[in-house]
């Protein structure tokens, strides 16, 4: 299995469409539908078209899911994601929803919150999920994940994988305050979705930039691939990716050195093959 890295320097600008490359190679430029914007697409073996985007207020707005068949003129009927309305956020390119396919046409989404929630005594931005059965209707009730969520701000993704894990992966404040400090934090679901594991955190060297985007996939070794962006005492913003196996060991590996005393606000994108 080949691994393909790209990076993307984010603007402020959203892009409301997205590129399929159809059986006979060619290329189709599609609108997202609703007037929706910040697309997330995903394409199953039989080239159906699955879709995620973002419609509201962009500091409160809503997700929501279509998808298209191979050879389909339309999209289908939109369902709404977020059980909760407004909980949603597209402030930047790098807070928005990210679908993945799971087993079976599992469909799984996780995004950042909108607003911090009280757990545990404490008040926190959320990272939401929620699920979409196999020829279900309607997708669950969102459920927030983990409880390190602290200072949750850019980047949360969501990967599944055919045996029916499922991982939720964001960035966070760890045990000392500063960027250089932030952890990446794993929640894993063994079934689905269903239950998810307490989460684990992964130190890293140069922590991760707290509002650069991260990509995550599992690939055909059951290994987590994670694209993130360090922040080594405020003056290096390196691009790292870092492999998680099915044990949890992992290792971290420097795809770009950049030294920049800022935050650059990107995002990856990864694909396997």
């Amino acid at each position: 299995m080949r691994i393909h890295l790209a990076l993307v320097v984010a603007t402020a600008i959203s892009l409301a469409g997205l590129q399929t490359t159809l059986p006979d190679n060619r290329v189709e430029l599609v609108a997202t539908p609703n007037g929706g914007i910040q697309p997330q697409a995903v394409i199953d073996a039989a080239g159906t078209i699955h879709l995620l985007y973002f419609k509201g207020e962009a500091g409160s707005g809503d997700l929501f899911y279509v998808r298209r068949r191979a050879r389909d003129a339309e999209f289908s009927a939109p369902l709404r994601v977020n059980s909760e309305a407004g909980t949603a956020i597209a402030a930047g390119s790098v807070r928005g929803g990210q679908i993945a396919l799971g087993r079976n046409g599992w469909i799984h989404v996780g995004w950042n919150g909108s607003r911090a929630i009280e757990r545990d005594g404490a008040k926190l931005t959320p990272m939401w999920y929620a699920r979409l059965a196999p020829g279900g209707r309607t997708f669950e009730p969102q459920r927030p994940i983990g409880t390190q969520t602290k200072h949750l701000d850019g980047g949360g993704a969501v990967a599944a994988d055919r045996n029916g894990r499922v991982h939720i992966v964001w960035h966070a404040a760890g045990l000392e305050e500063g960027e250089p400090n932030r952890r990446i934090y794993v929640a894993t679901s063994a079934d689905d979705g269903g239950r998810f594991a307490p989460e684990k955190a992964f130190a890293m060297d140069g922590g991760a930039c707290g509002c650069c985007g991260l990509e995550t996939l599992v690939d055909g070794k059951a290994r987590l691939q994670i694209l993130y962006r360090a922040a080594g005492a405020m003056k290096h913003r390196d691009a790292m990716w870092l492999t998680v196996g099915p044990q949890g060991a992992s290792t971290a590996v420097r795809l770009q050195p950049w030294e920049l005393p800022a935050c650059p606000m990107t995002t990856f994108a990864m694909t396997a093959t």
